[in-house]
């Protein structure tokens, strides 16, 4: 019984880790490239016409797109722990 459930978890686990990471990477470059045009914006002559305050976390528009940066850093990194130990456990 035990051995059947462990092998349904390991099952579930089989998903395409490394489609996932290559995904996340390609959001997070968009999310990235966003907060740099975000804060040149809120710096340079836009901010200063609509007296927007010069910085990261002034505007509640550049803390979410911090905040899903964080996200999607944390959603990599599992992915990449993930695809690495279902890589080690074809080898065994």
């Amino acid at each position: 019984m035990e051995n059947e459930e462990k092998a349904n978890i390991r099952k579930s686990w089989r998903l395409p880790w490394g489609i996932f990471a290559a995904v996340i990477a390609m959001i997070w470059s968009f999310v990235t490239i966003g907060i740099i045009a975000g804060v040149i914006m809120v710096t340079t002559g836009f901010g200063k016409t609509y007296s927007i305050t010069n910085g990261l976390f002034d505007t509640g528009w550049l803390i979410a797109l911090y905040v899903a940066e964080v996200v999607l850093i944390a959603g990599f990194v599992a992915c990449i722990i993930l695809r690495c130990k279902q890589a080690k456990e074809k080898q065994e």
